[in-house]
């Protein structure tokens, strides 16, 4: 199960272009991590679930080819996808040239994060 967020006026403030504010505060502790791919390479990330983690992609250029439950999902700074706990997904690559983004967890454990097999057994 996922959630997609669409930038909206009301999460752009006025006094910085471009940038984007969604969800609340308070959400500690958390995780966040920074990630750029290109077209040409293979994908690096292998299918993975959090057990508690919601987890939050902010594309700042480019973009991400993201599986989420076996379908894949072109996504672009327009949409913050919202992954939830248990939920499998990875990190295919970039659609077109170069892809930044920020990936933020809702749960900083290094045990959250779950490897799954091609074959659906947990690694």
């Amino acid at each position: 199960m996922y959630k997609k967020h669409k930038k909206t006026e009301k999460t752009v403030p006025a006094r910085i272009p471009g940038f984007g504010y969604w969800g609340g505060t308070g959400i500690t502790p958390i995780g966040i991590s920074y990630g750029e791919a290109h077209e040409e390479e293979e994908p690096k990330d292998p299918l993975h679930y959090r057990k508690k983690s919601r987890v939050y992609f902010i594309i700042l250029k480019g973009t991400l080819l993201l599986e989420i439950e076996g379908e894949r999902n072109e996504c672009t700074n327009e949409i913050v996808y919202e992954i939830f706990p248990e939920t499998p997904y990875r990190v295919l690559g970039s659609l077109k040239g170069e892809c930044v983004w920020i990936a933020i967890n809702t749960v900083n454990d290094p045990e959250d994060k779950v490897i799954v097999e091609k074959n659906g057994k947990e690694k």
